[in-house]
């Protein structure tokens, strides 16, 4: 592992999961091998991406025309024309809300679907197709 560098945040700011929209939640990460480069799949902050040499990860997509990302999640390459590929499975809710979505339905008389599925993760199949 001499080739990893860890940066983790310390300190009470960013303790526990009330403080994940401030501080990020990684869901999906996809290491390119040729580049160094691992790219991670941020539930509050989109597509990041995180150099060979470590440091802070970067913004690479925060907005989809125009809509900011809600529930980043999942993430997958394609090594032969370097596409990636990753999910949002909400425009409405974030990542820490989604729990109290099932319980609101149970409250009303003609609930409403929220989620038909949360589309996680993403993988290619050899083709460089997915479903």
């Amino acid at each position: 592992m001499r080739h990893c560098r860890r940066n983790a945040r310390h300190g009470e700011s960013c303790d526990g999961p009330a403080m994940e929209e401030k501080c990020g939640r990684p869901l999906g990460l996809k290491f390119h091998k040729s580049s160094g480069i691992l790219y991670v799949a941020d539930a509050y902050f989109g597509l990041l991406e995180l150099g060979p040499n470590g440091g802070l990860a970067t913004s690479l997509v925060s907005k989809v025309q125009g809509l900011p990302l809600k529930f980043t999640n999942g993430i997958d390459i394609d090594y032969t024309n370097g596409f990636i590929y990753f999910t949002d499975s909400s425009q409405r809710y974030t990542r820490r809300y989604v729990h109290l979505c099932p319980n609101s339905l149970k409250k009303k008389k003609n609930p409403k679907l929220v989620f038909r599925s949360v589309t996680n993760p993403i993988i290619l199949n050899p083709r460089r197709r997915f479903c």
